[in-house]
């Protein structure tokens, strides 16, 4: 690589001011291509110019102080270049000594300016760096903001072209308001480059197109041609037509063409533009210099390194990529806070699964607190008797008479489906809750020497209805026992649906204002209890009677009645 060749000249400097006019071209050239962006072509001209001077054996000039400083002569009057007498022994070591060390702070010097150097390359880079970052974001949001806009066809397009010929009115000389008809600049008004997608204001009535990148990254707010108020995107529109034209014309140089009554157009002559000179400062060759500067500027050659990637591609890329990171890191927390709700959840049910079988658990152990609790009504001279609670259906006693089993299908609104028993405390029962779906209680099982099963007219599942003439149906086995206890008679009545829980319960279930009645008649005495079964010996088939003795004890035979 040629350093004549990237500085444009032919010659090393002879003079000094050349040197110094070389240096300013250099700057020059390097300040252009850090504009451009183009970092490796300013390293190259920096390197260039180095090669160049010292070849030339010429230095820059310093501070006019450093050079005066630098003239004047030893305190002991003689120049450092004569020759000495007597002590010239030492006063050349000190003048050696002096001269080494005066060459140590020139070579200091010279690494300090590489290091400043270097550190405004760098902050230089970090600004630029930032400032494109920028600019490719805008660009970017730029190009999203674009893909709302609305299209026009290229059809349509053609066919807006044509109205707007035909809608334009011109004078003889045909000039149209100071452009002439027909005329379509190449050039974006913005950014002053060829466009690329052509886009006007939908309320726009004219021809002229700018760019619609160029447009949304200005963040301008009204039409660059006619001042128009535009809100992006939903007051722009983008002519497929006119940005396919405008890509069809293949000359660069050209900045206008012209379009006719039907919509064809045609290169305007004379609207190209043509390169554009090189306005550098060059050497004049005073002093018998023969160095001449060339007539362009240097580009890279075939032998050049390859410069350096299109940073506008790279930034876009790093951008990209950022922006798909954050979207994946998005994802990533949403998918987190989704599986974590989902863990809470099942904690959550599982939870409420442990309270409700800690619930049925505990009121069970209730149920069989207050099962236990009817014990002591039962008589103690009979507790040598099967307990209550251990007594099944099927082990009562023949006592009871009849089957155990409730009379499917009896009308839930017909008092003979009822039955209604006076009896004396303790009644001799066990009750239980029915089961789900159905609230209220049945008789569960009897104590075979209680009032009930004396009685003989009840049945295991018979339903509790009313206890004195008052409504227990629906209520639970807590308040069903409460009622019971509660009465102050020890003679009650006790009124039973001998049918199944889900007639008196489900949708065939009486009307609560006719059970009530029939309670109410229970309570005033106009519905009778029914009288016990009258029971008979199995030997003789006779009625047995119940016979007291004289002591005022009941015979065992006869308390079994």
């Amino acid at each position: 690589m040629d350093a004549f060749e990237i500085l444009g000249i032919r010659a090393n400097p002879k003079t000094q001011s050349d040197l110094i006019r070389l240096h300013k071209r250099a700057q020059k050239l390097v300040d252009y291509y850090w504009k451009k962006h183009k970092r490796e072509d300013a390293k190259r001209v920096k390197w260039a110019f180095e090669k160049v001077k010292t070849n030339s054996g010429l230095e820059m000039p310093k501070d006019p102080e450093a050079e005066a400083a630098s003239a004047v002569p030893d305190a002991g009057g003689a120049s450092p270049a004569s020759p000495a007498s007597g002590g010239d022994g030492d006063r050349g070591l000190k003048r050696k000594a002096s001269n080494q060390l005066n060459d140590a702070e020139k070579r200091r010097e010279a690494i300090r300016e590489k290091v400043m150097l270097r550190r405004k390359a760098s902050e230089v880079d970090a600004d630029d760096k930032s400032k494109r970052q920028e600019q490719i974001k805008e660009r970017l949001a730029a190009k999203r903001v674009m893909k709302k806009v609305p299209v026009r066809s290229e059809e349509e397009g053609k066919k807006a072209v044509i109205a707007l010929m035909a809608a334009t009115a011109t004078d003889a000389n045909g000039e149209e308001g100071g452009d002439r008809k027909g005329h379509f600049p190449l050039l974006c008004p913005i950014s002053i480059e060829r466009i690329k997608t052509a886009a006007r204001g939908n309320k726009c009535a004219h021809l002229q197109c700018f760019d619609l990148e160029s447009f949304l990254a200005s963040k301008a707010t009204t039409c660059p041609i006619c001042e128009a108020a535009i809100s992006p995107p939903g007051d722009l529109i983008s002519d497929a037509f006119l940005t396919l034209t405008v890509g069809s014309v293949a000359d660069d140089t050209v900045n206008e063409i012209r379009f006719d009554d039907e919509g064809d157009w045609t290169v305007v002559a004379g609207a190209s533009s043509g390169d554009d000179s090189d306005d550098d400062v060059g050497l004049d060759g005073s002093g018998g210099n023969d160095m001449m500067f060339a007539a362009t500027p240097w580009s890279p050659g075939p032998g050049s390194p390859e410069p350096e990637e299109d940073e506008d591609a790279k930034w876009e890329a790093e951008e990209a990529a950022r922006v798909a990171a954050e979207a994946e890191a998005a994802r990533k927390k949403e998918e987190d806070a989704r599986r974590a709700a989902l863990v809470a959840q099942i904690v959550a049910e599982r939870a409420a699964k442990k309270a409700e079988e800690e619930r049925i658990a505990a009121e069970k152990a209730e149920e069989e607190r207050k099962m236990k609790a009817l014990l002591p009504f039962i008589p103690k001279g009979r507790a040598a008797k099967p307990k209550v609670l251990e007594a099944a259906p099927a082990a009562a006693s023949s006592s009871t008479s009849g089957a155990l089993e409730t009379a499917p299908g009896l009308d839930a609104q017909n008092e003979n489906s009822y039955v209604t028993v006076e009896l004396t405390k303790p009644l001799g029962i066990v009750f239980e809750a029915n089961g789900l779906p159905h609230p209220g209680v049945h008789i569960r099982s009897f104590n075979e020497d209680g009032a009930a099963a004396q009685h003989g007219r009840l049945r295991t599942n018979y339903q509790l209805v009313g206890v004195d003439g008052a409504s227990v149906v629906g209520q639970d086995l807590d308040k069903c026992i409460e009622t019971i206890l509660g009465t102050s008679s020890q003679l009650i009545k006790v009124t039973f649906y001998r049918g199944e829980a889900e007639h008196l319960y489900g949708k065939a279930k009486p009307a609560a204002e006719w059970l009530q009645g029939m309670l109410d008649r229970v309570k005033e005495g106009t519905i009778l209890p029914s009288p016990p079964l009258e029971k008979r010996d199995t030997t003789t088939g006779k009625p047995r009677v119940k016979i007291g003795l004289d002591d005022g004890e009941e015979d065992d035979d006869d308390a079994e009645l």
